[in-house]
């Protein structure tokens, strides 16, 4: 009896180790609250970067008028006559943030999207999805440099965090379920097999009497 409670007090060590390794590699949780933001403008060519092939897209953060009207003037310069200057921006509680893709020799297939912003009291999460086809450039398309630029409360930290277009998330679900199985299937056989030669053990001289 001792040695079957020392071995089930090992294997509840052993399986606390391998529930409880995964959860503490992914950090404390943290308790993040929506944050609604407007869009300002969204579309296929920005003008920022736009007459350059090599122009790979940025995130900006624009915390001032000043500067939107600085950026405004860049973003609109490949349009004759310009937009005015959105106006519709309270810059003493609000900010601007932009994403911008790059540029595509694919009209049609690129884009990218904030899809959501959280924050925990000490930075804000701009979650942005982006998705363009690699090698795709087909013939009769022009070139495009999608864009999405929204306005949202004010923090002083802003996290940029690029995740999956959806047909992207669901097939990279798999490996996660596979992971999990493994964290939980291994120490339920350890325990099964420590039990079963206890078991064996303590059966082994009854058998010899």
């Amino acid at each position: 009896m001792r040695s079957t409670r020392l071995c089930l007090l090992l294997c509840s060590a052993v399986s606390y180790l391998f529930l409880a390794s995964p959860l503490m590699a992914m950090g404390p949780a943290r308790a993040d609250d929506d944050v609604a933001f407007t869009t300002i403008d969204k579309g296929s060519s920005s003008g920022i970067g736009h007459y350059d092939c090599n122009y790979t897209g940025e995130n900006l953060v624009i915390r001032n008028h000043s500067s939107f009207e600085s950026f405004w003037s860049n973003h609109k310069g490949n349009l004759d006559p310009q937009p005015p200057v959105p106006t519709n921006i309270s810059w003493d509680s609000q900010m601007v943030l932009v994403g911008i893709l790059g540029t595509y020799i694919s009209c049609c297939d690129s884009y990218i999207t904030f899809v959501r912003a959280q924050t925990d009291g000490e930075a804000l999460y701009a979650y942005i999805e982006k998705y363009f086809v690699p090698g795709h450039i087909p013939q009769n398309d022009a070139m495009s440099n999608p864009f999405h630029i929204i306005a949202l409360d004010s923090s002083p930290n802003v996290v940029f965090v690029e995740v999956p277009p959806p047909e992207e998330s669901a097939d990279s679900q798999e490996p996660i379920l596979l992971e999990i199985l493994v964290w939980v299937g291994l120490p339920i056989i350890l325990i099964v097999i420590a039990v079963l030669a206890i078991r064996r053990r303590l059966r082994g001289p009854a058998s010899g009497t």
